[in-house]
């Protein structure tokens, strides 16, 4: 008896399906640390921004470390009268300046900042016309030089007549400079303190009117 073959052709066979489960998602790790890691900048900022509404004029404290802003846009030499009983020095117009030369002193004015980057306005004399340069002077002006490239103190040494620098010892950070211009520093720190008229208040009072 002879056998009939299925004229249907056999179905092909399926490999069988994986059975294993997916893994559970992990929950995240609340103390991802990364998330926290703060920036430089914002450790130095505080993530704000800082408003200058005062910038002193004035030389740097003997006992602080301090830089000197290095770009030349950010210093200038400018006619200058000091009223040394107020502690107060006015910026003048050169054509005032001119007819005032017993009044008038002349100062480049750097800008500066201190450890805790506070801003100031650093004037250090420079002699006009006929005017002899004294160590004082020249030496402050050297400082000042010294202080765009490395963290420095300066102090007095009255034995010798001249201002002496003292390099930190410490990889001090570099300092954080204020995005305002240097005009805009000049504008807070002397504020109403610009002789613009032979009128001022402060020409009448050097003149004995007030």
């Amino acid at each position: 008896m002879s056998t009939i073959a299925n004229s249907t052709a056999a179905a092909p066979i399926e490999p069988a399906a994986d059975q294993t489960a997916p893994a559970p998602a992990q929950p995240a790790n609340p103390f991802d640390l990364s998330k926290f890691r703060l920036k430089q900048d914002f450790i130095e900022t505080g993530g704000a921004k800082k408003h200058l509404l005062i910038v002193p004029v004035r030389k740097p404290n003997p006992q602080s470390f301090i830089r000197v802003r290095p770009e030349p846009e950010y210093r200038a030499t400018w006619a200058v009268i000091e009223l040394k009983d107020d502690r107060e020095r006015y910026l003048v117009l050169p054509d005032i300046a001119a007819a005032l030369p017993n009044e008038v002193k002349f100062e480049t004015i750097y800008t500066a900042v201190d450890r805790q980057n506070n801003v100031f306005l650093w004037p250090v004399r420079m002699p006009a016309g006929g005017e002899r340069d004294n160590d004082y002077w020249r030496s402050g002006r050297q400082c000042a030089e010294l202080a765009m490239q490395v963290w420095i103190r300066m102090q007095t040494n009255q034995a010798i007549g001249a201002y002496e620098p003292s390099e930190a010892i410490a990889d001090f950070p570099d300092p954080v400079w204020p995005l305002e211009s240097y005009e805009q520093l000049l504008r807070t720190g002397f504020r109403d303190r610009l002789v613009d008229s032979v009128e001022h208040p402060v020409l009448k009072r050097l003149r004995g009117e007030c």
